[in-house]
C-alpha cells in the first residue's frame, strides 16, 4: 500500500469483514511495518510520544471555547502540519520525527550548562527524559513539554525554542500527564514524593498586582513580594519555599517563560506517597487526578479551582489504597471515563511461605494489570454537584477510611504478564493505553529486550474469578457431614458445626468442638491425638494435610492474550524500550535501542 492510501482513515474496520479487527479475537492485526527510522547508533530512545490530537479536538477543549471560525482554520493548518510527528527522547536529545510526511527531523539539544542546573540531583538509571504535548489557551501552538531530571522545559513549535523553563522538584521527575480537554494543564510525578499540577496559561514570574491580591491589607506594611500565607505567630509571608509546596521568593525564582505551578499534591506521613509517584492520569471530565508510586498505593485527588498566585496543597486525597498491588504501581489510567481504572505494577517479591521469617524463601512473582472500580466516586460526585460546581468542588473532604487505608473499590480483571525464567523486579513491562470515543480501549506494552510489542483488548479481559474454597477445609466438612447421616451437603454440615450459639469460632475451633460433643473427648485428649497423627505423617504429608487458616487460598490469575506485531529485527541488539498508538488509531510508533523508531500503519484489506 502506498502512503497516499495509508491517510485514509477506515476507522479499524476492514473490507468484507463484519467486525472491527479489535474486536475479533481470531484475527490478526491489519498493521504493517511501513518505515523505520534510525538516528543514532549510539544513543538510546527512552520514551516516544506522537502528536495527541485530530480535526476534532479543537470542539473539546476547554469546553468548546476556542472553536471559532478563525481558530479552526488555523487549527486545520496545525493538524495539516504535524498530525504524523512523533516526538521521542534520548539522554541528551529529543527529536520530533515525521511518520508519513518527507520531512526533516527537528532536534532539540540540550545545552550542557542547561544540565549543570540538575548537578544537586543524583538520576538514577531508570530515570529518563519524560515528553508529553500540551498547549496554552489563548495561543494555538503546539507545546512540547520535556523533562530533564527535576527541570521541566517547554518547547514551542512555531517559536523554535525553550519558551519556559520551571523548577520544584526534589528529585527527579518520573512522569509527565496531561489534561485531555485542558491542555493548558500538565501534571509532573518525582521522586520526591509529590506530584505538581502546572498551568501553562500563567507565567513561572508572579507580577507585582498578584502578590498585592494576595496579601491582606492588614499586612501591607510588612509587604514580602512573596504570595504565601503567613504562618503564626510570624505577620508575614512564609519563605518555605518549594519543599514545603509554597512559593519561592523573587531572588530565587520559580523559572522563566510560560508555566506556572498551581496545586501540590504532597507526600510523607499525612496521607500523600510515602515514596516516589511514577504515574499520573486526570479524569476526562471530572476534576480529579490518580497517583501511583513506589509505595504500591493508588491515590485519588481533588484538583480545586484556583484563582491567584497563591499554591494549592493537598494533603488528603479522596481515595488511597495500597492493598490492589503487591509491587510498585508503574501506570495507571482512566478505563471507562467514568469510575473504571487500569493499573499495572513491576514483579513483586513474595515469601514462599507467608509466615516465614526474615530470611525466608522468596520467588518473584510476573506484575499484575488490574481493571477496578472507585466506589466512592459517586458519593464525592452527585447528581446535581454541577449546579453549585466551584463550591462543591473547594468543599470536597474525604474521612479517614477514604485517605488511609481505603476499601472502597472493587476489581473487575486480574490478568498477569508472562512469567519469564529470569524474571526479576526490574524487568517491568512498559505500557500504554489507547481510547478513543468510537474505538474500544487497547493496552499496548513491550518488556525490556522484547523485540515485539504486545497488544490487547481492554474489553477481552476476563472477570476475576472468586477465590476457590480451600480443598482441606472442603474435605473435613465432608467429614463431618458423613459423620452425622447427613445428605444434605456442605451447607447442612456447615450449619450442624454452629454449636455456640451464634458465638463465630474458626473452622479449626468448629472442628474440635464437634469431636468434643460427638465423641465425648476432653480437649486435652484431641490435642493428644493430634500431636500423634502429626508425628506419624511425613514431612510432605504434613505439608499437604494442614490447614493453614491464616494464609490466602492460591489463585492462579490468567495471562495476557492479545495479538504481537514484530519488527522483523536482524540486529539482536536492536530492541524495544516502548510504545504507544496515535490518536486516530491508524499508527503504532515503537521506540528502541540504537536510536531506532519503528512505525506500523493500519492497512485496509480488501476482499
Amino acid at each position: 500500500m502506498s502512503e497516499g492510501e495509508g491517510s485514509e482513515y477506515s476507522g479499524g474496520y476492514s473490507a468484507g469483514r463484519e467486525l472491527p479487527w479489535y474486536k475479533d479475537r481470531a484475527a490478526s492485526p491489519p498493521f504493517k511495518l511501513s518505515r523505520r527510522i534510525s538516528l543514532n547508533s549510539s544513543a538510546d530512545f527512552q520514551a516516544v510520544c506522537p502528536f495527541p490530537w485530530d480535526p476534532e479536538s479543537l470542539k473539546k477543549f476547554w469546553f468548546g471555547a476556542m472553536h471559532t471560525d478563525d481558530n479552526s482554520r488555523a487549527w486545520r493548518n496545525i493538524i495539516t502540519e504535524y498530525w504524523d510527528a512523533v516526538a521521542v527522547s534520548s539522554d541528551h536529545n529529543v527529536y520530533i520525527l515525521f511518520a508519513h510526511q518527507n520531512k526533516a527531523p527537528i532536534s532539540i539539544k540540550f545545552h550542557p550548562k542547561l544540565d549543570e542546573t540538575n548537578a544537586h540531583v543524583p538520576l538514577l538509571k531508570a530515570d529518563k527524559n519524560c515528553i508529553a504535548w500540551a498547549m496554552q489557551k489563548n495561543f494555538l501552538e503546539p507545546l512540547l513539554i520535556i523533562s530533564r531530571g527535576s527541570i521541566v522545559y517547554i518547547y514551542g513549535l512555531f517559536r523554535q525554542g525553550v519558551v519556559g523553563q520551571l523548577r520544584g522538584h526534589g528529585g527527579a521527575i518520573t512522569s509527565i500527564s496531561v489534561h485531555p480537554s485542558s491542555p493548558n494543564w500538565f501534571a509532573t510525578t518525582s521522586r520526591d514524593f509529590t506530584t505538581r499540577i502546572y498551568d501553562l496559561n500563567g507565567n513561572a514570574q508572579y507580577t507585582k498586582y498578584e502578590v498585592e491580591a494576595v496579601i491582606p491589607p492588614t499586612m501591607k506594611k510588612h509587604t514580602i513580594p512573596i504570595p504565601n500565607p503567613n504562618w503564626p505567630p510570624n505577620q508575614r509571608p512564609s519563605f518555605a519555599g518549594a519543599a514545603h509546596g509554597l512559593r519561592l521568593p523573587p531572588n530565587e525564582g520559580e523559572g522563566t517563560g510560560i508555566g506556572r505551578c498551581i496545586c501540590v499534591l504532597m507526600g510523607g506521613k499525612s496521607s500523600g506517597h510515602q515514596a516516589a509517584v511514577l504515574c499520573s492520569a486526570f479524569h476526562p471530565a471530572l476534576p480529579l487526578i490518580a497517583t501511583g508510586g513506589m509505595d504500591r498505593t493508588v491515590k485519588i485527588w481533588p484538583i480545586r479551582p484556583t484563582y491567584d498566585a497563591r499554591l494549592k496543597r493537598e494533603d488528603k486525597p479522596l481515595f488511597s489504597s495500597g492493598r490492589l498491588h503487591k509491587a510498585r504501581v508503574h501506570s495507571i489510567s482512566w478505563l471507562d471515563g467514568h469510575d473504571v481504572l487500569l493499573t499495572h505494577s513491576a514483579p513483586a517479591i513474595m515469601r514462599v511461605d507467608p509466615n516465614g521469617g526474615k530470611n525466608a524463601p522468596c520467588f518473584t512473582e510476573p506484575g499484575e494489570l488490574i481493571a477496578w472500580r472507585w466506589l466512592g466516586l459517586d458519593r464525592f460526585f452527585p447528581v446535581g454537584w454541577e449546579a453549585h460546581k466551584e463550591e462543591h468542588v473547594k468543599n470536597l473532604r474525604g474521612c479517614s477510611s477514604d485517605y488511609q487505608e481505603s476499601t472502597s473499590f472493587k476489581i473487575i480483571s486480574i490478568h498477569s504478564f508472562e512469567d519469564v525464567p529470569d524474571l526479576t523486579q526490574y524487568k517491568v513491562a512498559n505500557l500504554s493505553f489507547y481510547r478513543n470515543e468510537t474505538h474500544e480501549p487497547l493496552v499496548l506494552f513491550v518488556h525490556p529486550g522484547d523485540t515485539s510489542i504486545s497488544l490487547f483488548n481492554a474489553c477481552h479481559m476476563a472477570p476475576r474469578q472468586p477465590p476457590p474454597f480451600p480443598s482441606a477445609i472442603k474435605e473435613k466438612l465432608r467429614e463431618v457431614g458423613r459423620s452425622n447421616h447427613d445428605d444434605g451437603g456442605l451447607s447442612d454440615a456447615a450449619q450442624k458445626m454452629d454449636l455456640n450459639q451464634g458465638v463465630e469460632l474458626t473452622p479449626e475451633e468448629q472442628l474440635r468442638e464437634h469431636r468434643r460433643q460427638v465423641d465425648g473427648l476432653q480437649q486435652d485428649d484431641i490435642e493428644q491425638e493430634e500431636e500423634e497423627e502429626l508425628e506419624e505423617d511425613s514431612d510432605q504429608d504434613r505439608r499437604n494435610n494442614r490447614i493453614n487458616w491464616g494464609q490466602r487460598p492460591k489463585i492462579v490469575t490468567p495471562g495476557i492474550d492479545g495479538w504481537t506485531l514484530s519488527t522483523n529485527e536482524t540486529d539482536a541488539e536492536r530492541t524495544l524500550t516502548c510504545c504507544t498508538m496515535s490518536v486516530d488509531g491508524r499508527l503504532i510508533a515503537a521506540a528502541g535501542t540504537k536510536g531506532t523508531l519503528w512505525i506500523w500503519k493500519l492497512q485496509v484489506q480488501e476482499t
